[in-house]
C-alpha cells in the first residue's frame, strides 16, 4: 500500500505543543498513516499584549513575518523509541512551506487534504461512530471512520491543540493513549541532571508540596489574584489537616537546609511570575519554607548551553524552565494546580 501521511501546525506556549503532539501521535496511530513531526516553537509569544480578538490588527503587514521565535526538534525533549514502535515519525524540518513539504514527501497539488479549523475548539475527534459522549467545549462532532476514507497522501490539520480534543472509547486505543503518556519521557541530559539535584536538595521525590502558580499571560494575568489566594487556601487546608502548620517566626529565617534538618513542610512552587516573592506575598508572609526555581541559581548556572540546529547562538535554558519546572512539580507528594492551565493537567 502506499505511504499516507498526517501532520499539522504548531502554535502557542510549550505545554499546548506538548498537548497537540500527543494528540498528533494518537491521530497517526488511529488513521495508520506516518506522522510528519512539526518542530517545537520556542518563545512563540508575540510580546504585544494584542489578544485573539483583535484578528484585523494582525492582519497588519508588520505583522506578516513574525520571527522573534526559534525551533528545535522534539528529540532534543523527548525520547520516542517505545512511541516508534506502533507509529512511523518523521520531521518536517524547520521550512513550513507547502512547496517544501510537497518536494520532501514527493506530493503534487492533489495530494493533500485540508482539515481547518478556522476557530478554536472547532472539531472533536470520535473513534466510536455510535458515541453519546457530548461535544464539551468543541462546535462539531468528526469521526475517525471519516478521516480513514480521505484517499489523499498528506491530511494535513490546521490544528491538534486541546487536552479533550480526541474522545476515545475503544479500548485498544485507550490503551494506546496510556502508553503515550507513560512513554513520553524528557531525555535531555542537562534538563535531568538539573531537575535530578533540585529534587533531591528538596527532599526527595514525593515529600514535597508542588504548587503551580501561573499569571504570567492571558487570562491568567486577569484571575491573578483569584488563583494566588484559591490555590493558598488549598494548601493551607491540606496543612492544617496533616497537622503541618509551623508558624513560629524563627522558621521564616530558615533555609532550605534548616527546613529539612527541622523537618518543616516543603513548599516548592512552579511558576511563570518574573518576580515570585513580590507576587507571592501571601505565601511568603504566611509559611515559611517557600522555594521557587529562582532559589536554586548555583543548580541553573551548572546547566550548560542547549542549542538548537535551526539557531545556533541561542541559548535555550529560558525554554527549558519550565520543562523543569514540570519535572519538579511531578515529583511532589501532593500537588496543586491552576485551573485550566496545560501546564497543571
Amino acid at each position: 500500500n502506499e505511504e499516507k501521511f498526517l501532520t499539522y501546525l504548531p502554535h502557542n506556549g510549550f505545554h499546548n505543543q506538548r498537548i497537540a503532539l500527543m494528540n498528533s501521535i494518537m491521530m497517526a496511530y488511529l488513521t495508520n498513516r506516518t506522522l510528519i513531526l512539526p518542530p517545537v516553537l520556542a518563545y512563540f509569544y508575540p510580546n504585544t499584549g494584542i489578544n485573539d480578538d483583535d484578528s484585523q490588527i494582525l492582519c497588519n503587514k508588520k505583522y506578516s513575518k513574525y520571527d522573534k521565535f526559534t525551533m528545535l526538534d522534539w528529540e532534543q525533549i523527548f525520547d520516542f523509541s517505545e512511541i516508534r514502535k506502533y507509529v512511523k515519525m518523521v520531521n518536517r524540518g524547520y521550512d513550513f512551506s507547502f512547496d517544501t513539504l510537497n518536494q520532501k514527501f514527493n506530493l503534487n497539488e492533489n495530494d493533500t487534504f485540508l482539515l481547518i479549523e478556522n476557530e478554536q475548539y472547532k472539531f472533536r475527534f470520535y473513534d466510536n461512530d455510535e458515541s453519546n459522549k457530548n461535544l464539551g467545549n468543541f462546535k462539531k462532532k468528526f469521526l475517525i471512520s471519516d478521516l480513514l476514507k480521505i484517499d489523499q497522501k498528506l491530511l494535513h490539520l490546521s490544528s491538534l491543540f486541546g487536552s479533550h480534543k480526541i474522545m476515545l472509547e475503544k479500548e485498544k486505543n485507550i490503551k494506546f493513549l496510556k502508553l503515550i503518556h507513560n512513554k513520553l519521557i524528557i531525555n535531555n541530559p542537562n534538563v535531568l541532571r538539573v531537575t535530578d539535584q533540585v529534587i533531591k536538595e528538596l527532599g526527595g521525590k514525593g515529600t514535597y508540596f508542588g504548587l503551580h502558580i501561573r499569571v504570567g499571560d492571558a487570562v491568567f494575568r486577569i484571575h491573578k489574584k483569584d488563583t494566588i489566594n484559591i490555590i493558598y487556601d488549598k494548601l493551607m487546608k491540606s496543612l492544617i489537616k496533616f497537622d503541618l502548620i509551623r508558624d513560629s517566626k524563627k522558621f521564616f529565617d530558615f533555609n532550605l537546609e534548616k527546613c529539612l534538618k527541622y523537618n518543616l513542610p516543603i513548599i516548592y512552587i512552579a511558576t511563570d511570575s518574573k518576580n515570585p516573592k513580590k507576587e507571592f506575598v501571601k505565601f511568603y508572609n504566611n509559611i515559611p519554607c517557600v522555594f521557587t526555581l529562582f532559589d536554586f541559581k548555583k543548580d541553573l548556572d551548572n546547566f550548560g548551553k542547549i542549542l538548537s540546529d535551526f539557531d545556533k547562538d541561542i541559548d535555550l535554558i529560558d525554554f527549558y524552565i519550565p520543562i523543569m519546572d514540570l519535572l519538579i512539580t511531578a515529583h511532589s507528594g501532593s500537588f496543586i494546580g491552576t485551573s485550566r492551565s496545560t501546564f497543571s493537567s
